[in-house]
């Protein structure tokens, strides 16, 4: 089977080029000097290389003798940042019925979510706290590893996935849960350090098992102390973090470095594992200061409970990178020379023009809007479109978007498709 093509704000740096159009008066047909109509599309270059798979289109449905040279396109990169928690608590089992450690069931489900995990994807790696921690830690549970990068550099490609999941097969869990201290490895990384220079969309992925800590400047009553929280204090009566302050909840902390990262363009999802239950209110502050809280989920954060939690985890991990990756919208890198004679084919099916919603703008004059007296309607109305698919050409943009509706759309945004192509030259299908 072809590859799934991943979509995310596809940039087209190349239109497909008809080589002959005819419309429904013409006579017949007139061939283009580049090739004969209908010829295969190889897509030179690819959707960023070859992700369609060597899926080709002999023709594109619709078009009737319109035929066309390559696409060359580029989707735009996606640069995440593994920040995972390794504390002690993850030495534990997620509940009484596991026979495997959280950590354990935590690295199986890594490999599977980034063996899985789309091809623009590149990731990255930053464990906290330091990797030689024992769970006997002693004095220096909230030690974070020497120097200023992270563990793992983002890369792309299977050579630094593979180079993540070996480092956590060779790493066991230890210390405390300095979260803050992560995230700002993670944010110096980002803004002065190699991740400066990342092209494309960057962000951290976030998973813990507890609340942070850490911070030795920290004061704080009971309530508030998450060894008394952790159920880890010896009398559930006495503060313990009255003599260790830094078991204290770090939130602030915490909640101010995803804010940093947020103001350089670094979104944050917010995974939490066993254990955070007790702290879902720190949680879901954290994931809607992110920018990438859950949706349909009472949590905000991306919540993974006990049972089945390395199954649960690695299909959190897919959902987040599978929404990175595919889009209903797609941004072309110019504006098309002849708005009337825009087509858009999915897996080399022709969709037709259709309404865009009442509340966007499509251009006026000349733009598909001012085409053939049709008024703008939501396209969520069944009776607008017909209840099929669609596209509509947003002039909002610069350059223009391609935005397709329908329920090829929840294909494209859940499943993924082999290709999708903008096509000029011949006249909208409507």
């Amino acid at each position: 089977m072809a590859r799934r093509l991943p979509l995310l704000s596809l940039l087209l740096v190349g239109f497909v080029i008809p080589l002959s159009c005819s419309s429904k008066d013409d006579d017949g047909p007139s061939q283009g000097t580049g090739g004969s109509a209908g010829a295969p599309v190889t897509g030179t270059g690819g959707f960023g290389g070859d992700l369609s798979g060597g899926f080709v289109c002999k023709e594109f449905a619709g078009l009737g003798n319109c035929g066309v040279d390559a696409v060359t396109a580029k989707t735009t990169p996606v640069n995440m940042l593994l920040v995972l928690d390794k504390s002690g608590s993850m030495a534990s089992p997620p509940d009484e019925s596991s026979s495997v450690s959280l950590w354990d069931a935590t690295r199986s489900a890594l490999s599977t979510a980034l063996e899985d995990a789309p091809a623009p994807v590149s990731f990255g790696l930053q464990m906290y706290p330091a990797r030689d921690l024992a769970l006997d830690c002693g004095g220096n549970c909230c030690d974070m590893p020497d120097g200023e990068g992270v563990d793992i550099p983002i890369e792309e490609g299977d050579d630094v996935r593979e180079r993540i999941v070996h480092m956590l097969e060779r790493t066991n869990p230890g210390g405390g849960t300095p979260t803050a201290a992560a995230l700002a490895r993670a944010y110096s990384y980002f803004s002065t350090g190699a991740g400066a220079d990342l092209e494309g969309d960057r962000f951290v992925l976030l998973a813990t098992d507890g609340g942070p800590n850490c911070n030795s400047g920290a004061s704080c009553e009971l309530d508030a102390c998450t060894v008394n929280i952790d159920g880890q204090c010896k009398n559930p009566e006495v503060n313990c973090c009255s003599t260790n302050r830094a078991g204290c909840l770090d939130d602030a902390e915490t909640l101010g470095q995803i804010q940093l990262l947020r103001g350089i363009g670094v979104d944050t999802f917010v995974v939490g594992l066993t254990g955070t239950e007790q702290y879902a209110e720190q949680l879901d502050e954290f994931a809607v200061a992110g920018g990438r809280p859950r949706e349909g989920k009472p949590e905000k954060y991306f919540k993974v409970g006990a049972q089945g939690s390395a199954d649960g985890l690695a299909q959190v991990l897919s959902e987040i990178t599978t929404q990175l990756v595919q889009s209903c919208d797609l941004q072309l890198a110019e504006t098309p020379p002849d708005l009337n004679q825009v087509n858009v084919a999915v897996n080399c099916d022709v969709i037709p023009w259709g309404n865009p919603p009442d509340d966007k703008p499509t251009g006026g004059d000349g733009g598909q809007g001012g085409q053939g007296g049709m008024s703008s309607v939501d396209p969520d109305d069944d009776d607008a479109n017909g209840g099929e698919n669609f596209w509509w050409l947003d002039e909002s943009t610069d350059p223009p978007t391609v935005r397709i509706g329908g329920n090829i759309c929840g294909t494209i945004e859940n499943e993924g498709v082999e290709r999708i192509d903008i096509v000029l030259g011949c006249p909208t299908v409507r």
